[in-house]
């Protein structure tokens, strides 16, 4: 029996937390998954609020710790195999299509245009276009191809999670407890089973090579480490737009981490900022990005909205991140009351070990690392746009292994670990379901409009009618360009175009061919599509 007596009493309130926070949640209705949300915001908040407030306190002792090893790492990567291993068998999803079909050009004009006009005039992302478009040639059209490469971008950043835990002088347990936690955090699945979103795995890895480069550069005075951390930041800069934060996390690292603080040394990453903010606005002619209301760039639409995202909505997704669409609402509900039962009594206890310094810097990551997407951090029940919290998760899975190393028990301490471990595999899971079902659908879909139209006329036009935007679970099902790139990579041609009945279409078109949605949202009848009897010719 653990020798720890004390810690009775955090287990006593872990039991009635999950006790009673599950009888609220299945209290609910089963279909306001927006209530679940919302009760979930509140009980992040008590756990940041009370981690905020436990700061008051001086550290407790902590045992001598471990020496520092590379195998410490291996856990979380195994567990990050093992995780994502069902996220092998997602097809391609709508924006996929788009980057698939794409990427068929030739290389050099590819990187080419990527310098001078950037992705689709919205965006620079130059290395992040580059990585797609060599999958292509690599994969060509094989799914599974396209996510092993996102499995390994998300591997790297795992190893860095745990060398950069060295870098902040957090001992061997709390490194290898961090990487296990970014490894698996729920929030994280959009990022990695999307093939889409490979410029945040991307950005995210290379910004995690500028801080660890920085942070030894600053302790030892190596050029050569300070020149590295500089190139790393510029080809995150490269990757997507989100690496504009370093610089701010730079001066974080001064504030709360250095003992003599140099507020020069981060002084070249706001120039070369400065520097690429101005190429990109030369390049796409604005700043580009996602556009707010009144077509203004996101980036610049600043408003409660946003506020509400980046101090309740994004920092509650990333403690818990449940995708409250997914059927089996019973499980969802036990896997929430779970992760917060495991959470919330150790933000209660006193810190130990872990410089209060450390602490407060993954709360303040947790908080910055989000403001770059701040118009798009009103996160839905079902999880859209996670992405974007990508890098924000290094901070909360920092956070939460410091939070667990303040079990002064190491018997505790790794049962703890492991139920923790375990709560947040089975949400990943959870949430990746979503994912593999709206594949399964677009998928079938796919093919039953190939069997309806073999060889459609030249230059026809597919207008579908009745077709939902979102599977069950909320994942995107063919969104805008995608639909029409999917039916040209179906069919193998470039003279056929596709939409839904309520978008523009082409008035040039020889031949339309209306099809109709029969099956329902969920996916779960089929036929899905049937051919008008009537095509309009």
């Amino acid at each position: 029996m653990p020798a720890d007596k004390r810690f009775f009493k955090p287990v006593l309130i872990a039991g009635c937390i999950f006790t009673a926070l599950l009888a609220v949640l299945l209290a609910l209705p089963r279909a306001d998954s927006r209530a679940h949300q919302a009760v979930m915001e509140a009980v992040s908040i008590l756990v940041f609020a009370s981690a905020i407030l436990s700061l008051r306190y001086p550290s407790l002792p902590h045992p001598q710790p471990l020496p520092f090893s590379f195998w410490g790492g291996v856990p979380a990567l195994l567990l990050a195999v093992v995780t994502y291993a069902p996220a092998m068998r997602v097809g391609f999803l709508s924006d996929d299509f788009t980057y698939v079909l794409w990427a068929r050009g030739p290389l050099l004009p590819i990187l080419e245009e990527q310098f001078t006009r950037g992705l689709y005039s919205s965006f620079f992302r130059p290395l992040g276009s580059a990585s797609l478009a060599i999958d292509y040639r690599i994969w060509h059209a094989w799914p599974v191809g396209w996510h092993v490469t996102n499995l390994a971008i998300h591997l790297m950043a795992t190893a860095a999670v745990f060398y950069l835990g060295k870098e902040l002088d957090c001992d061997a347990e709390a490194c290898g407890a961090a990487a296990l936690v970014f490894a698996v955090l729920p929030v994280n699945t959009e990022a990695i089973v999307w093939v889409a979103t490979r410029f945040d795995l991307l950005a995210t890895l290379l910004m995690l090579g500028t801080l660890i480069f920085y942070l030894q550069a600053r302790r030892t005075g190596s050029t050569v480490r300070y020149t590295t951390a500089v190139v790393c930041f510029v080809l995150a800069l490269l990757s997507k737009e989100s690496a504009y934060i370093i610089p701010l996390a730079l001066c974080a690292t001064e504030l709360f981490l250095m003992e003599r603080r140099s507020w020069r040394a981060p002084l070249p990453f706001f120039l070369i900022a400065g520097g690429a903010m101005l190429y990109r606005v030369h390049v796409l002619g604005s700043l580009g990005g996602y556009r707010a209301a009144g077509n203004a760039p996101g980036s610049l639409s600043f408003g409660t909205a946003s506020l509400m995202g980046l101090l309740v909505r994004a920092p509650s997704e990333l403690l818990f991140g449940i995708n409250w669409q997914q059927p089996r609402i019973a499980l969802s509900c036990v896997l929430a009351a779970a992760a917060a039962a495991l959470l919330l009594p150790l933000s209660l206890l006193r810190p130990r070990g872990a410089s209060r310094r450390l602490f407060a810097f993954a709360l303040v990551w947790c908080f910055f690392a989000a403001l770059p997407a701040q118009s798009l951090l009103m996160i839905p029940p079902t999880l859209t746009n996670t992405r974007e919290l990508y890098f924000s998760s290094v901070g909360a899975a920092f956070l939460i292994a410091l939070l667990l190393a303040r079990i002064g028990d190491s018997a505790w301490r790794h049962a703890w670990t492991a139920a923790l471990t375990l709560c947040l595999v089975a949400t990943t899971w959870h949430n990746i379901a979503a994912w593999r079902h709206a594949s399964r659908i677009t998928a079938d879909f796919l093919t039953e409009m190939k069997a309806e139209v073999p060889d459609p006329p030249a230059g026809a036009a597919f207008v579908f009618h009745s077709m939902p935007r979102w599977a069950e679970g909320g994942v995107y099902l063919l969104l805008h360009r995608a639909l029409g790139d999917s039916v040209c990579l179906t069919y193998g041609r470039d003279d056929i175009r596709a939409r839904r009945e309520d978008e523009p279409g082409l008035s040039d078109q020889r031949a339309v061919i209306d099809m109709d949605w029969i099956g329902d949202w969920q996916g779960m009848r089929r036929p899905l599509i049937a051919r008008r009897n009537s095509p309009r010719e």
